[in-house]
């Protein structure tokens, strides 16, 4: 069965992500919600060299993102020890109201 990730439509006019994001930062915040290994939750394991792999990043733009998301939009933790993030606020956006689909 496939596994399918709902990402509002708000995201793309979001004030953040006109004012602040670039495509490079679009692509990545998508790909931080809706990859395979990204959970209701929003705490999953996530490599650098996967992500890398899978987005077609450098290991420095992963860097660089990882640090952006982290410290300017505060949109999520990564730990570096156990190569996991954590996406704050991902319930906002994976719970469904009034159980449609």
């Amino acid at each position: 069965m496939t596994v399918r990730r709902v990402v509002p439509t708000s995201f793309w006019r979001s004030l953040e992500a006109l004012d602040h994001y670039s495509q490079e930062d679009r692509y990545f915040a998508l790909y931080l919600m809706t990859n395979p290994k990204c959970s209701q939750v929003g705490i999953y394991s996530l490599p650098k060299r996967l992500i890398a792999f899978e987005t077609g990043f450098s290991m420095d733009q992963v860097e660089l993102l990882l640090e952006r998301f982290s410290r300017d939009f505060k949109k999520i933790i990564y730990s570096n020890r156990h190569q996991e993030v954590t996406l704050l606020h991902s319930l906002s956006y994976s719970i469904f109201v009034g159980g449609g689909r």
